[in-house]
């Protein structure tokens, strides 16, 4: 690891372990009649998950946290490979278009979303108006409105990675890739691979993200709880 960047490596590992302890720690808790975590040693909420209910919940959370992380890798490493290879002077500009809406608070994007995808929001309605969709269309509390809300939520966090890794790859290896005969895919999808200690990897690190973030959807975007 470059010295220079063990400083805010350590930072944002420290917070993510305390995180990931704070997390495990509540597991074993509890919680008091007004639904306050308790600290403690119970295994109860361990021996819960047998339930069929519980365990439905968990694997179609994992599930969706898998999907999303998929839709998510598939739109951002072409849009940070344009941005990186084609911007050319306006690369800060598209970046800034891309992450600046992300300052807002996630819960607010959420429910800004939750309006405009909601059974009277303007994307049903025009839907409608085309005779693409009728009156029971939804796409709030289904699957796929939670999917689309994570992949929103949490799209800028695999772009901005592969960004940076891609912004510093040798482009002279795709034009060797290209000299060897090489498909239009094949080079791009092997030089991307920065060297040890260079980059982390920008793909397995975003990874990660949406599994967490499923618990924090509003309930709005959530699925409804029978199977």
């Amino acid at each position: 690891m470059d010295l220079a960047h063990a400083p805010g490596t350590l930072w944002m590992t420290g917070f993510l372990l305390a995180s990931l302890l704070l997390v495990a720690t509540l597991a074993f808790g509890t919680t008091d009649p007004l639904g306050n975590p308790r600290f403690g040693l119970n295994f109860d909420n361990f021996a819960a998950l047998a339930d069929p209910a519980y365990r439905t919940v968990l694997l179609r959370s994992l599930g969706y946290a898998l999907i999303t992380c998929l839709i998510c890798l598939a739109v951002a490493y072409p849009v940070a490979y344009a941005i990186a290879l084609r911007g050319g002077r306006f690369k800060n500009l598209l970046i800034a278009a891309i992450v600046v809406p992300f300052f807002a608070n996630y819960l607010v994007r959420m429910y800004g979303w939750s309006v405009v995808l909601s059974d009277d929001g303007p994307l049903l309605k025009a839907l409608r108006t085309l005779g693409i969709a009728d009156e029971g269309t939804k796409i709030l509390q289904t699957g796929p409105g939670v999917i689309a809300g994570l992949v929103y939520g949490f799209i800028v966090f695999m772009i901005i990675p592969l960004y940076a890794a891609m912004e510093r790859m040798d482009t002279s290896l795709i034009e060797a890739g290209r000299d060897l005969y090489g498909g239009p895919c094949a080079p791009s999808a092997s030089s991307p691979s920065p060297p040890p200690g260079r980059a982390r990897p920008p793909a397995a690190s975003s990874c990660s993200c949406p599994p967490w973030a499923t618990s924090s959807a509003p309930s709005s975007w959530e699925a409804p709880t029978r199977s």
